[in-house]
């Protein structure tokens, strides 16, 4: 049955439904304001994007949601009006989105203070680090960083690109630039167009072949990229022979590899030397982004070249003392100064892969700011937890008050669904990177009577359509044999409080509208004034029918472990969407001959005393 609000409904019946017409817009005065057609039961059939008895009411984009219960195992991220993270403006058909987010469907999350314009706001796809600044808003400026020369056994990355052909060229991609290198380039010529990739640091280039250009007809070429300057595992250099559908490369291929891989007989290196602010050695003030080097033991330490010999990196990593600090848990840096904060999943770490993101933990989630003195995440909207690790539930307070906050599992595992068949568990598997935010992001559950991402909605009353014809009540039967002991009914997935096998109709109907928020629904008893009939005695057939709540309503069903029968066997059946249940009253059949269509399914539940 169509459900629509209880007003519109009011409205309706005082018409003449005989002479009815398809409804005028509340705006425009046309027929389905111009946004549907009228049928022949003059109902208006809106387009794709209007919807309402009179087509008048804007559907707003749809986004991916950010928290929603699962509707199956692991999928939580379906297609939802304002990504769940907005309210629809139904007139405009706009998204006012939640703190935080932006997009026309509220899809993303919108950079910190605009990252203080120095630096970009880019997506996970785009993401890379913008040199001088650091922070999740680029709010903090970043002190020169090195290896810390109190340790050592460490190594540059090494990446290694290999190309064959005999003609044109490939494409170098290295976080988010590109340069294009002719087949027959030189090393010299390799070297010259390298530096043209900003966001690519020094490296150190050479053949590891005996060829004499970058791609080889005939021989593997090896070509072996060190970061010199740079220290630490550094993002994967890309390479592809064809760029927007055209094939540049002739007669061959381009690969490039990292991390231990191995090509042309080489094996890559994955770097593991520190990379530090001040090396480690020396206090970071991320306001001029200078180090203060520590003085002591004296004469301390001082700007490097890298290597541990004295330079102009100004990073604090030439040493005067082979003393090492080992810091307490807790603390941090060379001298053991500084508290460290706690650390989550980072939300907006590059990935560390091709589609592997927030599989790395950083200090604060990489969403606030690490206080060093007292070792305190300050996190960034719409980000909460000791690690900034959860995305908060909106509203204010949590919810608007008006529902329960949880976890995305929380919200699957406790979704109104119709039945435990349809309730889907989310991240079951902990090493899932894809549902790595099972617990980190959190929504809302709202409250009976609201509605909305952050239930500030009030829901609006339902009622039966009157314009449409030839439709019933759901009607429901039960029939309990026992003779002592307790039953519960379940509806959806709530289970009902205990009720005795002699319950009074009064009772039975008290739970019903208690325990599931059914509004004052119709039982009645077809012999005698218990609940449960004896075994051998005449069945007592329970009917209960839903006058005020529509459509088709899911099955009761029964938990029957508690009942007792002192002789006979213990019974409980119910049957919906027209099934009957033998013996049932002469007035019950007629009444169950309406809506006797449809798939029979009837349970019965037995135990033999």
């Amino acid at each position: 049955m169509r459900r629509l609000p209880l007003a519109v409904g009011a409205v309706l019946l005082v018409c003449d439904t005989a002479a009815a017409a398809c409804a005028r817009g509340v705006h425009n005065s046309k027929i389905c304001s111009g946004h549907g057609t009228c049928n022949t039961r003059n109902l208006c059939e809106c387009d794709a994007k209007h919807f309402g008895f009179d087509c008048s009411q804007k559907r707003c984009p749809l986004g991916p949601a950010w928290v929603a219960p699962a509707r199956a195992t692991d999928d939580a991220h379906y297609l939802v009006e304002c990504s769940n993270k907005g309210v629809c403006d139904h007139e405009e058909g706009k998204c006012t989105c939640d703190e935080g987010f932006i997009g026309s469907a509220c899809q993303r999350m919108g950079c910190a203070s605009g990252c203080n314009d120095v630096g970009q706001c880019m997506s996970l796809k785009e993401l890379s680090a913008i040199k001088g600044y650091h922070g999740y808003d680029c709010s903090l400026k970043s002190c020169p960083r090195g290896d810390d020369p109190m340790t050592n056994g460490q190594k540059n990355e090494v990446q290694i690109v290999q190309c064959t052909g005999t003609g044109g060229s490939f494409f170098l991609f290295f976080k988010g630039q590109e340069a294009e290198i002719p087949f027959d380039a030189t090393l010299n010529d390799l070297e010259k167009i390298l530096t043209t990739i900003k966001t690519l640091p020094v490296v150190k280039v050479a053949f590891g072949g005996t060829a004499i250009t970058v791609c080889s007809s005939t021989t593997a070429n090896p070509i072996m990229i060190e970061f010199i300057q740079d220290f630490g595992p550094q993002s994967p250099i890309k390479v592809l022979g064809t760029l927007r559908g055209v094939v540049y490369l002739k007669g061959g291929s381009v690969f490039a590899t990292s991390a231990g891989g191995i090509l042309g007989g080489r094996t890559s290196v994955q770097g593991t030397k520190e990379w530090e602010f001040c090396s480690n050695r020396g206090d970071c003030n991320f306001e001029t982004g200078q180090c203060k080097c520590f003085t002591n033991p004296m004469p301390g330490y001082r700007s490097s070249d890298g290597y541990g010999n004295p330079g102009t990196r100004g990073d604090c990593g030439c040493a005067n003392d082979k003393n090492l600090c080992i810091c307490e848990q807790g603390w941090t840096t060379g001298d053991c100064s500084s508290r460290k904060c706690p650390s989550g999943p980072s939300w907006f770490t590059a990935p560390s892969s091709s589609n592997t993101v927030h599989n790395q933990w950083t200090e604060c989630s990489d969403a606030g700011i690490c206080d060093r003195t007292s070792g305190q995440c300050s996190c960034y909207t719409p980000f909460e937890g000791a690690a900034c690790e959860y995305m908060k539930c909106s509203g204010y307070p949590a919810c608007s008050g008006h529902g329960q906050c949880m976890t995305i599992r929380q919200l699957s595992l406790e979704a109104d669904a119709d039945s435990e068949s349809v309730v889907f568990d989310y991240g079951t598997d902990p090493n899932n990177i894809k549902t790595f935010d099972r617990d980190n992001v959190l929504g809302c559950k709202c409250d009976p009577g609201y509605e909305g991402y952050d239930c500030s909605k009030r829901s609006c009353l339902k009622g039966d359509d009157p314009v449409t014809t030839d439709q019933v009540d759901e009607i429901q039967l039960l029939k309990c044999t026992a003779t002592g002991g307790v039953f519960r009914l379940q509806y959806r997935t709530i289970t009902s409080v205990d009720i005795p096998f002699d319950a009074t109709l009064d009772v039975l109907r008290d739970t019903l509208m208690n325990s599931f928020g059914f509004d004052d629904p119709a039982v009645e008893y077809s012999s005698g004034t218990k609940a449960c009939s004896a075994p051998g005695s005449t069945d007592n057939i329970i009917t209960v029918a839903f006058p005020i709540d529509h459509g088709d309503i899911p099955p009761l069903r029964a938990v029957t472990t508690d009942l007792t029968a002192s002789s006979g066997t213990v019974s409980f059946v119910t049957a919906d969407n027209g099934v009957a249940i033998v013996k049932v009253s002469a007035r019950v059949q007629l009444d169950m001959a309406l809506v006797m269509v449809g798939e029979i399914k009837a349970i019965v539940e037995t135990a033999v005393v």
